[in-house]
């Protein structure tokens, strides 16, 4: 699989995002995306 980074930015984070995480997670990385979904124990 190949990760193309756009010139957008995490909203959390300020990471650049892949075009996946662009589309599907509504502008925010991966990691942070996950964070939202899992709040810290």
């Amino acid at each position: 699989m190949n990760l193309v980074l756009t010139e957008k930015t995490c909203k959390v984070c300020q990471a650049k995002l892949s075009e996946y995480e662009e589309k599907s997670n509504d502008g925010i990385c991966i990691d942070c995306y996950k964070e939202n979904q899992n709040p810290s124990k």
